[in-house]
């Protein structure tokens, strides 16, 4: 899942703040989910990139319990390819399977969903604290079919200004740092940990730099490398897969 996110501004760019509207755009991949928060105000509108991806939305309150009403006046009916996904093998329905446990999502849940077709482009509006599972599902392809499932257009227009939303962490959070504006912390990180980055308001280009600890304990600096990065890996970035990483001057992985 892809996210973009966009803002308004005044007209000093340097010193004047946001104005209100702050909109974020996601662009949400077949047989995916993702959970957003919602507060009274705040807008959200669907779209279909092809008009043929139906997607299907569970609505839940502060208490954890279904609340279609909260958001939109249309009537509430059972899931169909969110079961459909779930009923069948494979990544795609093992990947939902665990995403909506995680969400603490049970059968009640799917029994009262807001169905979105297609055709259509759904603007809605939360008219109180909410949290919205947004799903494009559906059964696998076979090869004889020319239906898969596609790209859901998603958009959020928050009501308050300078709004924190942030993407579900990749995992167990061991240690959460806020970096202010023209600011620099350090951390240690062990291996096999992850570390995710985020751009809290969509405009900050940050600088990654990284040390080897038992190198630096022994007086010798060794640090990230484009140029060892770019001979090793024969490539100018690194991209997933097997090229995935970041060499230091020893030429030895380090990210």
């Amino acid at each position: 899942m892809l996210e973009l996110q966009q803002q308004q501004w005044g007209k000093d760019y340097f010193f004047t703040s946001p104005s209100e509207k702050v909109i974020k755009h996601y662009r949400l991949a077949g047989h995916q989910a993702i959970k957003l928060s919602l507060m009274a105000g705040d807008k959200l509108a669907i779209s279909s990139q092809d008009k043929a991806q139906n997607s299907e939305l569970i609505v839940l309150n502060s208490n954890g319990k279904s609340a279609p009403e909260l958001l939109d006046n249309r009537p509430p009916v059972p899931a169909v390819t969110i079961k459909q996904q779930l009923e069948q093998t494979g990544a795609a329905a093992e990947q939902l399977r665990g995403q909506l446990a995680n969400w603490q999502i049970d059968s009640s849940h799917l029994e009262q969903v807001l169905s979105i077709s297609g055709s259509e482009t759904a603007n809605l509006t939360a008219l109180n604290e909410l949290n919205v599972i947004i799903v494009a599902a559906g059964a696998k392809m076979t090869v004889v079919q020319q239906s898969p499932v596609t790209e859901i257009d998603i958009k959020v227009t928050y009501a308050e200004p300078n709004n924190d939303s942030l993407p579900e962490p990749l995992g167990p959070i061991k240690s959460e740092l806020r970096i202010p504006l023209a600011s620099a912390k350090t951390y240690e990180v062990q291996k096999g940990e992850w570390i995710q980055i985020i751009d809290v308001h969509g405009k900050q280009c940050s600088d990654f730099v990284a040390f080897d600890k038992q190198a630096l304990e022994q007086g010798i600096e060794v640090g990230l490398d484009a140029t060892a990065t770019r001979t090793v890996m024969g490539l100018s970035n690194p991209v997933p897969g097997l090229h995935s990483r970041f060499l230091g001057t020893d030429l030895l992985s380090m990210v």
